[in-house]
Protein backbone atom coordinates (compact mmCIF):
# COMPACT_ATOMS: atom_id res chain seq x y z
CA UNK A 1 0.00 0.00 0.00
CA UNK A 2 1.20 3.45 -0.62
CA UNK A 3 0.84 6.15 1.15
CA UNK A 4 1.73 10.03 1.55
CA UNK A 5 2.54 11.97 4.76
CA UNK A 6 2.11 15.15 5.45
CA UNK A 7 3.15 16.78 8.66
CA UNK A 8 3.30 20.80 10.11
CA UNK A 9 4.89 21.58 13.36
CA UNK A 10 5.17 24.70 15.33
CA UNK A 11 2.47 27.25 13.17
CA UNK A 12 2.35 29.43 16.31
CA UNK A 13 -0.42 31.23 15.39
CA UNK A 14 0.64 32.26 11.81
CA UNK A 15 -2.93 32.00 10.41
CA UNK A 16 -1.95 33.23 7.10
CA UNK A 17 0.51 30.69 6.78
CA UNK A 18 -2.06 28.00 8.07
CA UNK A 19 -4.42 29.24 4.76
CA UNK A 20 -0.69 28.49 2.49
CA UNK A 21 -0.87 24.95 4.25
CA UNK A 22 -4.64 24.09 3.96
CA UNK A 23 -4.37 24.85 0.08
CA UNK A 24 -1.27 22.35 -0.50
CA UNK A 25 -2.80 19.90 1.45
CA UNK A 26 -5.97 19.96 -1.06
CA UNK A 27 -4.17 20.03 -4.35
CA UNK A 28 -1.28 17.48 -3.17
CA UNK A 29 -4.69 15.22 -2.04
CA UNK A 30 -6.15 15.98 -5.59
CA UNK A 31 -3.08 15.12 -7.24
CA UNK A 32 -1.68 12.13 -5.84
CA UNK A 33 -3.92 8.88 -6.56
CA UNK A 34 -3.43 7.11 -3.37
CA UNK A 35 -4.03 7.84 0.78
CA UNK A 36 -2.71 11.07 1.73
CA UNK A 37 -2.73 11.57 5.58
CA UNK A 38 -1.36 15.70 6.93
CA UNK A 39 -0.98 15.61 10.53
CA UNK A 40 0.41 17.93 13.34
CA UNK A 41 2.98 18.03 15.63
CA UNK A 42 1.88 20.59 17.67
CA UNK A 43 2.42 24.14 19.26
CA UNK A 44 -0.01 25.51 16.91
CA UNK A 45 -1.05 28.09 19.68
CA UNK A 46 0.72 31.38 20.44
CA UNK A 47 -0.43 34.02 22.81
CA UNK A 48 1.32 37.26 20.84
CA UNK A 49 -1.52 36.08 18.32
CA UNK A 50 -4.75 37.78 19.27
CA UNK A 51 -7.21 35.32 17.54
CA UNK A 52 -4.97 32.04 19.44
CA UNK A 53 -5.20 33.95 22.60
CA UNK A 54 -8.62 35.41 22.90
CA UNK A 55 -9.87 31.15 22.52
CA UNK A 56 -6.70 29.75 24.08
CA UNK A 57 -6.13 28.20 21.12
CA UNK A 58 -9.37 26.53 20.18
CA UNK A 59 -9.63 28.50 17.61
CA UNK A 60 -6.06 27.66 15.79
CA UNK A 61 -7.67 24.07 15.76
CA UNK A 62 -10.93 24.79 14.42
CA UNK A 63 -8.84 26.45 11.78
CA UNK A 64 -6.16 23.24 11.47
CA UNK A 65 -9.44 21.40 11.23
CA UNK A 66 -10.51 23.49 8.21
CA UNK A 67 -6.80 22.99 6.80
CA UNK A 68 -7.66 19.06 6.69
CA UNK A 69 -5.92 18.01 9.52
CA UNK A 70 -6.43 14.56 10.39
CA UNK A 71 -4.49 14.29 13.79
CA UNK A 72 -2.27 16.56 16.02
CA UNK A 73 -0.23 16.55 18.79
CA UNK A 74 -0.41 18.84 21.81
CA UNK A 75 2.71 20.45 21.95
CA UNK A 76 4.10 22.46 24.85
CA UNK A 77 3.23 26.11 24.35
CA UNK A 78 -0.51 25.03 24.91
CA UNK A 79 0.74 23.83 28.79
CA UNK A 80 3.08 26.97 28.71
CA UNK A 81 1.09 29.80 28.01
CA UNK A 82 -2.70 28.10 29.10
CA UNK A 83 -2.24 25.23 31.52
CA UNK A 84 -3.43 22.13 31.25
CA UNK A 85 -7.14 22.89 31.53
CA UNK A 86 -6.64 23.99 27.95
CA UNK A 87 -6.80 20.84 26.29
CA UNK A 88 -10.39 19.55 26.64
CA UNK A 89 -11.71 22.78 25.05
CA UNK A 90 -9.19 22.36 22.04
CA UNK A 91 -10.01 18.81 22.03
CA UNK A 92 -13.74 19.39 21.95
CA UNK A 93 -13.10 21.84 19.16
CA UNK A 94 -10.95 19.57 16.80
CA UNK A 95 -12.04 17.59 14.55
CA UNK A 96 -9.30 15.30 14.71
CA UNK A 97 -8.08 13.06 17.66
CA UNK A 98 -5.16 14.91 20.16
CA UNK A 99 -2.54 12.51 20.78
CA UNK A 100 -1.14 13.03 24.29
CA UNK A 101 2.56 11.88 25.38
CA UNK A 102 2.96 11.33 29.25
CA UNK A 103 -0.30 12.59 30.20
CA UNK A 104 -3.36 11.11 31.36
CA UNK A 105 -6.03 11.01 28.64
CA UNK A 106 -8.16 13.60 28.37
CA UNK A 107 -12.17 14.16 27.13
CA UNK A 108 -12.46 13.32 23.30
CA UNK A 109 -8.93 11.42 22.88
CA UNK A 110 -9.75 7.88 22.90
CA UNK A 111 -8.98 4.56 21.77
CA UNK A 112 -11.57 3.83 19.37
CA UNK A 113 -11.37 8.00 17.84
CA UNK A 114 -7.85 6.77 16.43
CA UNK A 115 -8.99 3.34 15.17
CA UNK A 116 -12.27 5.52 13.56
CA UNK A 117 -9.85 7.30 11.81
CA UNK A 118 -6.71 5.11 10.84
CA UNK A 119 -8.48 1.82 11.53
CA UNK A 120 -6.48 -0.92 13.71
CA UNK A 121 -3.03 1.05 12.98
CA UNK A 122 -4.35 4.36 15.40
CA UNK A 123 -5.63 1.43 18.07
CA UNK A 124 -2.13 0.21 18.18
CA UNK A 125 -0.74 3.74 17.70
CA UNK A 126 -2.78 4.19 21.33
CA UNK A 127 -1.83 1.54 22.74
CA UNK A 128 1.79 2.38 22.57
CA UNK A 129 1.48 5.74 23.48
CA UNK A 130 -0.01 4.88 26.77
CA UNK A 131 2.61 1.71 27.28
CA UNK A 132 0.39 -1.33 26.66
CA UNK A 133 2.68 -3.60 25.11
CA UNK A 134 -0.10 -5.86 23.89
CA UNK A 135 2.45 -8.14 21.23
CA UNK A 136 6.30 -7.43 20.94
CA UNK A 137 7.61 -4.99 17.76
CA UNK A 138 9.50 -8.15 16.00
CA UNK A 139 12.37 -7.06 13.65
CA UNK A 140 11.77 -8.16 10.22
CA UNK A 141 14.86 -10.53 9.56
CA UNK A 142 16.19 -10.97 5.78
CA UNK A 143 15.66 -14.28 4.53
CA UNK A 144 18.95 -16.36 3.66
CA UNK A 145 20.18 -17.72 0.71
CA UNK A 146 22.93 -18.88 -1.07
CA UNK A 147 23.72 -17.33 -4.69
CA UNK A 148 26.12 -18.77 -7.09
CA UNK A 149 26.30 -16.41 -10.59
CA UNK A 150 28.50 -17.94 -14.36
CA UNK A 151 29.06 -15.17 -16.70
CA UNK A 152 29.58 -16.94 -19.95
CA UNK A 153 31.95 -15.54 -22.73
CA UNK A 154 31.13 -17.32 -25.12
CA UNK A 155 26.99 -17.52 -24.78
CA UNK A 156 25.45 -20.91 -24.28
CA UNK A 157 23.78 -22.16 -27.48
CA UNK A 158 22.69 -25.67 -26.24
CA UNK A 159 20.51 -27.33 -24.01
CA UNK A 160 22.99 -29.67 -22.75
CA UNK A 161 26.05 -27.14 -22.39
CA UNK A 162 23.09 -25.41 -19.82
CA UNK A 163 22.70 -28.47 -18.00
CA UNK A 164 26.18 -28.98 -17.08
CA UNK A 165 26.89 -25.31 -16.21
CA UNK A 166 23.92 -25.39 -14.01
CA UNK A 167 25.07 -28.64 -12.49
CA UNK A 168 28.64 -26.93 -11.93
CA UNK A 169 26.54 -23.96 -10.51
CA UNK A 170 24.68 -25.75 -8.57
CA UNK A 171 28.21 -28.04 -6.60
CA UNK A 172 29.72 -24.61 -5.97
CA UNK A 173 26.56 -23.56 -4.38
CA UNK A 174 26.22 -26.52 -2.40
CA UNK A 175 30.05 -25.64 -0.52
CA UNK A 176 28.57 -22.31 0.52
CA UNK A 177 29.36 -22.70 4.82
CA UNK A 178 26.03 -21.48 5.37
CA UNK A 179 24.78 -24.72 3.83
CA UNK A 180 26.51 -26.56 6.44
CA UNK A 181 24.18 -28.78 8.16
CA UNK A 182 21.55 -27.09 6.95
CA UNK A 183 18.61 -28.27 4.02
CA UNK A 184 17.33 -26.12 1.21
CA UNK A 185 13.34 -25.76 1.17
CA UNK A 186 13.35 -23.51 -2.82
CA UNK A 187 15.58 -22.18 -5.50
CA UNK A 188 15.53 -19.75 -8.25
CA UNK A 189 17.15 -20.27 -11.64
CA UNK A 190 17.27 -16.67 -13.52
CA UNK A 191 18.93 -17.54 -17.31
CA UNK A 192 20.06 -14.04 -19.24
CA UNK A 193 20.51 -13.97 -22.76
CA UNK A 194 22.69 -11.99 -24.63
CA UNK A 195 20.78 -9.53 -25.44
CA UNK A 196 19.20 -8.76 -21.82
CA UNK A 197 15.99 -11.09 -22.19
CA UNK A 198 15.56 -13.06 -18.73
CA UNK A 199 13.79 -16.65 -18.11
CA UNK A 200 13.17 -17.11 -14.34
CA UNK A 201 11.68 -19.97 -12.59
CA UNK A 202 11.44 -20.12 -8.37
CA UNK A 203 10.77 -24.05 -7.39
CA UNK A 204 9.70 -25.17 -4.48
CA UNK A 205 10.43 -28.46 -2.88
CA UNK A 206 7.91 -30.77 -1.30
CA UNK A 207 10.34 -31.60 1.28
CA UNK A 208 13.55 -29.71 2.42
CA UNK A 209 16.75 -31.10 0.58
CA UNK A 210 20.18 -31.66 1.55
CA UNK A 211 21.36 -34.54 -0.53
CA UNK A 212 23.01 -33.19 -3.89
CA UNK A 213 21.34 -35.96 -6.26
CA UNK A 214 18.02 -35.43 -5.26
CA UNK A 215 18.42 -31.45 -5.20
CA UNK A 216 20.10 -31.71 -9.25
CA UNK A 217 17.33 -34.07 -10.08
CA UNK A 218 14.61 -31.43 -9.73
CA UNK A 219 16.41 -28.73 -11.04
CA UNK A 220 17.52 -30.61 -14.13
CA UNK A 221 13.55 -31.37 -14.58
CA UNK A 222 13.03 -27.36 -14.62
CA UNK A 223 15.70 -27.36 -17.42
CA UNK A 224 14.83 -29.84 -19.64
CA UNK A 225 11.30 -28.39 -19.47
CA UNK A 226 12.45 -24.58 -20.01
CA UNK A 227 11.72 -22.36 -23.08
CA UNK A 228 14.99 -20.43 -23.41
CA UNK A 229 14.77 -17.32 -24.62
CA UNK A 230 18.04 -17.43 -26.69
CA UNK A 231 22.11 -17.84 -26.04
CA UNK A 232 22.71 -17.94 -22.39
CA UNK A 233 25.37 -15.21 -21.20
CA UNK A 234 24.27 -15.24 -17.52
CA UNK A 235 23.38 -17.90 -15.38
CA UNK A 236 22.21 -17.46 -11.65
CA UNK A 237 21.17 -19.90 -8.95
CA UNK A 238 19.30 -19.13 -5.72
CA UNK A 239 18.97 -21.62 -2.85
CA UNK A 240 16.29 -20.43 -0.37
CA UNK A 241 14.59 -21.49 2.75
CA UNK A 242 17.57 -22.88 4.64
CA UNK A 243 16.26 -24.94 7.20
CA UNK A 244 18.08 -27.54 9.79
CA UNK A 245 18.55 -31.04 8.31
CA UNK A 246 16.71 -33.35 10.45
CA UNK A 247 17.59 -37.09 11.21
CA UNK A 248 17.08 -39.92 9.06
CA UNK A 249 15.80 -43.63 9.37
CA UNK A 250 19.01 -45.55 8.66
CA UNK A 251 18.83 -49.23 7.34
CA UNK A 252 19.26 -51.86 10.42
CA UNK A 253 21.38 -54.15 8.34
CA UNK A 254 23.07 -52.45 5.65
CA UNK A 255 24.57 -54.34 2.42
CA UNK A 256 28.00 -54.59 1.20
CA UNK A 257 29.41 -51.38 0.08
CA UNK A 258 30.32 -51.02 -3.65
CA UNK A 259 33.34 -50.00 -5.03
CA UNK A 260 31.58 -46.73 -6.05
CA UNK A 261 30.51 -46.08 -2.42
CA UNK A 262 34.14 -46.99 -1.03
CA UNK A 263 35.02 -43.73 -3.64
CA UNK A 264 32.74 -40.97 -3.24
CA UNK A 265 33.84 -41.95 0.85
CA UNK A 266 37.33 -41.22 -0.08
CA UNK A 267 36.52 -37.97 -2.22
CA UNK A 268 34.36 -36.79 0.43
CA UNK A 269 37.59 -37.14 3.33
CA UNK A 270 39.50 -35.39 0.32
CA UNK A 271 37.18 -32.37 0.02
CA UNK A 272 36.73 -32.11 4.34
CA UNK A 273 40.29 -31.98 4.50
CA UNK A 274 41.26 -29.36 1.34
CA UNK A 275 37.62 -27.75 1.12
CA UNK A 276 36.91 -28.41 -2.28
CA UNK A 277 37.31 -32.13 -3.67
CA UNK A 278 40.62 -31.87 -5.67
CA UNK A 279 38.71 -34.62 -8.38
CA UNK A 280 37.15 -32.93 -12.05
CA UNK A 281 35.58 -35.06 -14.15
CA UNK A 282 34.88 -34.62 -17.97
CA UNK A 283 31.03 -34.52 -19.59
CA UNK A 284 29.94 -34.26 -23.16
CA UNK A 285 29.10 -30.77 -23.50
CA UNK A 286 28.40 -30.43 -27.86
CA UNK A 287 30.22 -33.16 -29.69
CA UNK A 288 28.94 -32.40 -32.57
CA UNK A 289 31.01 -29.10 -32.32
CA UNK A 290 33.60 -28.55 -34.95
CA UNK A 291 35.27 -26.63 -32.00
CA UNK A 292 37.34 -29.14 -30.07
CA UNK A 293 36.90 -27.36 -26.86
CA UNK A 294 33.42 -26.90 -27.00
CA UNK A 295 32.93 -30.66 -27.34
CA UNK A 296 33.78 -31.98 -23.66
CA UNK A 297 34.09 -29.88 -20.16
CA UNK A 298 35.87 -30.34 -16.98
CA UNK A 299 33.54 -29.44 -14.17
CA UNK A 300 33.92 -30.44 -10.36
CA UNK A 301 33.38 -34.05 -9.24
CA UNK A 302 31.03 -33.39 -6.04
CA UNK A 303 30.51 -37.04 -4.52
Amino acid sequence: MRLTLLHTNDIHGRVDGLARIAALVERIREETPHRVIYVDAGDVEETTTRLSNLTKGVAMHRLLSASGCEAAAVGNAVWLRYGPQAVPAEASAASYPLLLANLEPVEGVRKTALIAQFGREGGRAWELAHGLEVDPIRPVVPEERVVESLDFTDPLISRDALLVAAEQALNRALRAPLLAGRAIRGALLRLETERGAIWERTTTFGEALAERDRLWRVLRVVLDEAKIPGPIATLRLELRGLAPIHGRQLELFPGPRDRKEELEECLRQLGARYGACPVSRIVEVEPWSRIPERRLALIDYDP
